[in-house]
């Protein structure tokens, strides 16, 4: 009799724990994959995600259930599924909101107004140049140069002596300066040297004094006439 009972039970038994597999690809209206949609089970507080191909796979117990599935940018839409002691292929298709992605991927991409504000700046630069007046202010130019021209010495064959052989350091032009600089315009400024330090040969050194050249931001032609009477043409790029 025990024997008997036993069976029933343990079929009984197998079949409460048996699970299904319910699974289908999320699309929208164009029948094209919706990766990352949101797939949850109603009652149950975790869910899954669509992979990148849009399908979803959920292990079930046999039943009836109710399947929620959303993304932003498409409707919420609800469904019911049975599972009756088989796997269900259920496939979803979600419809399009009337705010789109696009438009919202649009609305983000205007908040950068870097280039317009790099242009506003440009095109008011006399006024800006202007406002600041005239101004007075302490300058340090520090110019070094090394001999390029100065050839390596060849290697030489080691000698006994090598504690107290040592290689020369190369030749090294610097120049150190220091300016008083009266600023009143463009064309309109005094600039008077209250210290100078000079090492080596500083006779091919550049830019040891602000009226050898004048660069500025806004200009695409620099003219320092130490190093050429051509003026030099700078490109000023804006990446947008």
């Amino acid at each position: 009799m025990k024997f008997i009972l036993l069976i029933p039970l343990t079929l009984l038994y197998q079949n409460v724990g048996a699970q299904y597999r319910l699974e289908g690809t999320v699309t929208n209206m164009r029948l094209e994959p919706l990766a990352f949609a949101s797939v949850q089970l109603k009652g149950r507080p975790t869910g899954i995600l669509t992979k990148e191909d849009g399908r979803y796979s959920i292990e079930l117990n046999s039943g009836i259930y109710e399947l929620i599935i959303s993304m932003i940018g498409y409707y919420t839409k609800t469904v019911k599924v049975v599972i009756n002691k088989g796997n269900v292929l259920y496939p979803v298709i979600l419809e399009e909101t009337e705010n789109s992605l696009s438009a919202v991927t649009v609305k983000a991409k205007a908040k950068d107004r870097a280039e317009e504000y790099i242009r506003q700046v440009i095109r008011h630069k006399d006024a800006l140049q202007a406002a600041s007046g005239a101004y007075s202010c302490n300058i340090y130019i520090k110019a070094v140069q090394e001999d390029s021209t100065t050839r390596k010495p060849r290697k030489k064959k080691p000698v006994k002596d090598t504690l107290h052989a040592k290689t020369p350091p190369p030749p090294l032009s610097m120049s150190e300066i220091y300016l008083r600089l009266d600023y009143e315009n463009a064309s309109r400024y005094k600039e008077e040297r209250t210290g100078v330090t000079r090492r080596g040969n500083t006779n091919n050194l550049f830019y040891t004094s602000t009226t050898q050249g004048r660069f500025n931001f806004y200009d695409n032609l620099v003219k320092v006439p130490a190093l050429s009477v051509t003026p030099f043409f700078l490109l000023l790029v804006i990446a947008a």
